[in-house]
């Protein structure tokens, strides 16, 4: 099974490549390693990520390299089919592409009407697991306007010859002004809203909270003053939707919310049965790459309760063709850090 899964990745990924070798379009690769710091405890990943670009197709492969769990990789080729199609390819790794301890295959056909609006069919399904791991099957639809976005999407898992089906889905309506949504992820429960008043004032919120477990948690972001509009738009809220109600494959890494304005305000909560972690943060950006924050945070457990004050800096320098960021959080009460650090090397 694993020379079929590479002849596989390999045949595809080198027919493509071949296709667009032709027509002399050069591959744009990139390096990221991100390396966190939680009390005194370090976990890294490194991202190395090549995109090769051509006419109608392209092919991206990422590779994390994890210093807390297995090496996870993807080969993803898309192509623009003739006249309103395009469709697609991915294979996952799990493990290492040479050697992996898991695949999975998936592929997906997109209709656009014009270009505003698309319905999109996908499939996936595991090529190779180890005799007693978990195997996964799965079937997604979306559809899309300029205005209205919505899907739903169904997980076989099979385990020692039992079955068992999961189902996601999500709905969404609005543009980068004003802006709601609402989603199912196995039985928790996503709802979202963003707002923006041009370039002056912006919000994006979210709560998720699952009945049966009785977890909870939310998030509210508001910028003021020379807003961050990557952020507030209907691209990043459409993504939030999508992020929060359907498994991901690869961690992504959001900025943080100081950057987000000139003034900008953080609410934050989570919480079970027995504990509950509050926080708000007031942040300021003093300069284009540097950025910090103060605010309060109540803790509530079985052990007792516990009141902080954190301490944020994030900042980002370009040194020639390098991106570096540092995102750091102390709480002076009790000295718990934690801290990110990113490198992004084009190659």
């Amino acid at each position: 099974m694993r020379t079929s899964l590479k002849s596989i990745i390999a045949a595809a990924a080198i027919s493509v490549a071949v296709a667009m070798t032709a027509k002399a379009q050069q591959p744009i690769l990139s390096s990221e390693t991100w390396s966190s710091y939680y009390n005194h405890a370090a976990v890294s990943l490194q991202r190395l990520r090549a995109t090769i670009p051509g006419q109608n197709e392209n092919i991206t492969i990422t590779e994390d390299f994890s210093s807390a769990k297995p090496n996870f990789g993807s080969v993803n080729i898309s192509s623009n089919l003739h006249g309103p199609y395009n469709a697609g390819f991915i294979g996952y790794f799990s493990g290492g592409a040479v050697e992996p301890q898991a695949a999975y295959a998936e592929g997906w056909v997109q209709r656009n009407f014009g270009s505003k609006s698309r319905i999109m069919l996908d499939a996936g399904s595991t090529i190779e697991a180890g005799a007693d791991a978990i195997k996964y099957d799965w079937s997604l639809f979306k559809a899309s306007t300029s205005t209205l976005d919505g899907g739903a999407a169904v997980l076989n898992t099979a385990l020692n010859g039992k079955r068992t089906n999961t189902y996601y889905g999500y709905a969404d309506a609005g543009d980068d002004y004003k802006f709601i949504g609402t989603g199912y992820n196995a039985g928790t429960f996503v709802e979202l809203a963003g707002v923006r008043f041009g370039n002056t004032a912006g919000n994006f919120s979210y709560v998720i909270f699952n009945p049966e477990a009785k977890t909870w948690s939310f998030k509210s972001q508001t910028g003021i003053g020379d807003i961050d509009t990557g952020f507030y738009n209907q691209g990043l809220y459409r993504f939030g939707t999508n992020y929060f109600s359907f498994p991901q494959f690869h961690p992504v890494h959001l900025s943080p919310f100081d950057t987000k304005g000139n003034t900008t305000l953080l609410l934050i909560g989570n919480g079970n049965e027995t504990t509950t972690n509050l926080a708000a943060m007031l942040g300021t950006r003093i300069s284009t790459n540097v950025q910090a924050g103060a605010g309060i945070n109540y803790t509530k457990s079985n052990a007792g309760r516990h009141i902080g004050v954190p301490l944020h800096a994030n900042i980002t320098e370009t040194l020639g063709r390098v991106r570096v960021n540092l995102d750091a959080q102390t709480d002076v009460t009790n000295g718990n850090t934690t801290a990110y650090v990113g490198i992004r090397v084009p190659m």
